[in-house]
C-alpha cells in the first residue's frame, strides 16, 4: 500500500464518536450528527481499493489516556508517505502542502468549511486567514464556501490545480470526503460517490513513474522445503507505461525456482498486471521474502517500485523430534516390499532398499513420485477429478471425497512433505531413517487402498 499522511481529524469513526461523547459529558454541549461530517473513515476505506493507506500522524505527544484509534493504528515514521491530506488554515499548512508537492507527493487541500462552521462560526478573522492561505496555493476563495455546515443537497465537487512541482494538487471541501457523504439519508448519492471515486483515482495517480507490488495469496507461515507460489500484482500508479523490465531481489534464505526478471506489458494509469514465481524456503525462522525490486524503462528513464516485504514465519517441515517417534519400516523396507507384492506391484519397489543405502534423498524422491502415481490412479478409477495432476491436489481430492481415512491422508502428507524436502535444496538433514518412516507410511496407505478395493 502507498502511505498517505492524513492530518485532518478525525480519520476514524471511533475517535469522532469518542470526542462527541466526551464533549457532551463534560460540557453538556450539543454536537450535530455525532461528527459524521468531521470523520473520514469511509473515505479511508474507499482509498484502500486503489492501494492507498491513510494514516493519521499527530504532532502532539501521546498523553496518559486510553489510546485513540489513530494512535493504536500508527505505523513507523520511517515509512515515507506518498500523499498528504490536510485542512488549509495557517501558513504552516501552506508550507507543509508546498513541501509535499516539491517532494512529488500528491496533496488534497481541504477547505475547512465544516470545521469553521461548527466550531468557529463567529470567528471572522480565522475564516479570512483560511481564505488567504487557500489563495496562496492557487485556489480561488470566492469559488468555495468557507463557513458552511454540510448540506446533503450540495453536490460534491473537486478541482485539480496545475503546478510546476512534482506532485499533484487537489482542492475540495472537508465535508465532501466525510462519512456523511457515504451515508444514505445524509449526503450520499450515486453522483456524489462517483465524484469522490474520481478524486481518489486522480489522487492515486502520480506524475512520476511508480509501480506498486502487492501479493494476492500472501501467507504468514510456510514449511521449509515446500515450494511456495507467490502471485504478484503490479499496479501502475504513474502515467501510461509502454514497457518495463522488473527485477526482484529475494532473501538468500529462499531458493528461486522461476525467473526473477519479468517483462511488464504496457499499462495505463492504475491498470494492473500479474505474474507468479516460485521459491523454496531453505532454513526456518522469521524472515522477509522480498528485499528489493527495481524496474528499468526504455531510454534509461527512472521508475520507482514500492513493495511490501512479505514477512513469513518459516517452520521446519518435519522436525527431528517429530521423526524420532514415528513408526518406521526395517532397513530392508521389508514391510513395503511385502505390501507391494500383495498388491501385485513388486517391480515398483524392488530397487528401493538398495537405493536407500546409497542415496536417501533420491530414494525419498522416488517414493514420492510413486505415491503420486498411485494416488492419481485411484482417483481415475473412481472418476474423481482434482484441480491439477499433483500429489497435493490428489490428497485433497481423496480427503474431500472421503475416499480414505484421515489416517491415510496424514500418511500421504508425510510422504509428500518429506519427499519435497528431498527434491529441493534444503538444510534439513535426511537419512535412511527418513526412508524407513516414509516406507512405512506408503505401506499403510497401499494396504488401506487394497482393503477398500481401490487398487
Amino acid at each position: 500500500m502507498l502511505i498517505v499522511e492524513h492530518r485532518a481529524f478525525h480519520l476514524y469513526r471511533e475517535d469522532a464518536y469518542r470526542e462527541y461523547c466526551w464533549s457532551v459529558d463534560a460540557y453538556g454541549a450539543h454536537q450535530p450528527a455525532s461528527f459524521i461530517y468531521l470523520c473520514f473513515e469511509a473515505f479511508r476505506d474507499a482509498c484502500t481499493e486503489y492501494g492507498l493507506q491513510l494514516v493519521y500522524r499527530s504532532p502532539h505527544a501521546t498523553q496518559q489516556h486510553f489510546p485513540w484509534r489513530f494512535e493504536r493504528d500508527s505505523i513507523s515514521g520511517n515509512v515515507p508517505p506518498r500523499g498528504l491530506i490536510l485542512r488549509i488554515e495557517t501558513d504552516e499548512d501552506v508550507a507543509a502542502a508546498t513541501e509535499a508537492l516539491r517532494q512529488g507527493r500528491n496533496v488534497i487541500a481541504l477547505i475547512p468549511s465544516e470545521l469553521l462552521g461548527l466550531f468557529y462560526s463567529q470567528d471572522d478573522a480565522r475564516m479570512e486567514r483560511a481564505k488567504a492561505n487557500m489563495a496562496k496555493i492557487g485556489a480561488s476563495p470566492t469559488d468555495w464556501e468557507f463557513r458552511s455546515l454540510a448540506n446533503p443537497r450540495i453536490p460534491v465537487r473537486w478541482i485539480e490545480i496545475e503546478t510546476d512541482m512534482s506532485g499533484r494538487l487537489f482542492v475540495t471541501r472537508d465535508s465532501f470526503l466525510s462519512d456523511g457523504y457515504f451515508m444514505k439519508g445524509y449526503g450520499y448519492s450515486d453522483e456524489n460517490y462517483a465524484q469522490i471515486k474520481g478524486l481518489i483515482q486522480a489522487f492515486a495517480s502520480f506524475k512520476s513513474n511508480l509501480l506498486r507490488l502487492s501479493y494476492r495469496n500472501a501467507v504468514s507461515t510456510w514449511p521449509t522445503g515446500e515450494p511456495l507460489t507467490v502471485l504478484v500484482d503490479v499496479w501502475n500508479h504513474g502515467p501510461n507505461l509502454t514497457q518495463a523490465m522488473m527485477t526482484l531481489n529475494i532473501s538468500p534464505k529462499f531458493e528461486p525456482l522461476s525467473p526473477l526478471e519479468r517483462k511488464i506489458p504496457p499499462l495505463r494509469s492504475l491498470e494492473r498486471t500479474s505474474f507468479a514465481f516460485q521459491v523454496v524456503p531453505r532454513v526456518d525462522g522469521d524472515t522477509s521474502l522480498m528485499i528489493g525490486a527495481t524496474a528499468s524503462l526504455p531510454e534509461g528513464r527512472n521508475c520507482e517500485v514500492v513493495f511490501a516485504p512479505l514477512t513469513l514465519s518459516i517452520v521446519p517441515a518435519i522436525g527431528s523430534p517429530q521423526r524420532s517417534s514415528a513408526p518406521e519400516d526395517d532397513p530392508t523396507l521389508k514391510r513395503l516390499v511385502a505390501v507391494f507384492r500383495d498388491a501385485k506391484m513388486p517391480s515398483e519397489v524392488e530397487s528401493l532398499p538398495e537405493l536407500a543405502r546409497v542415496d536417501a534423498r533420491a530414494c525419498l524422491n522416488r517414493i514420492r513420485v510413486l505415491t503420486e502415481r498411485i494416488v492419481l490412479q485411484v482417483l481415475d478409477r473412481r472418476s474423481i477429478t482434482c484441480r491439477e495432476r499433483s500429489l497435493a491436489a490428489g490428497i485433497s481430492a481423496l480427503r474431500d471425497g472421503r475416499v480414505v481415512s484421515d489416517r491415510a491422508v496424514s500418511y500421504l502428507h508425510t510422504i509428500r512433505v518429506i519427499g519435497n524436502i528431498a527434491s529441493h535444496a534444503s538444510s534439513e538433514p535426511l537419512s535412511d531413517a527418513d526412508v524407513r518412516i516414509v516406507s512405512y507410511a506408503l505401506a499403510c496407505v497401499v494396504e488401506e487402498f487394497m482393503d477398500r478395493k481401490l487398487l
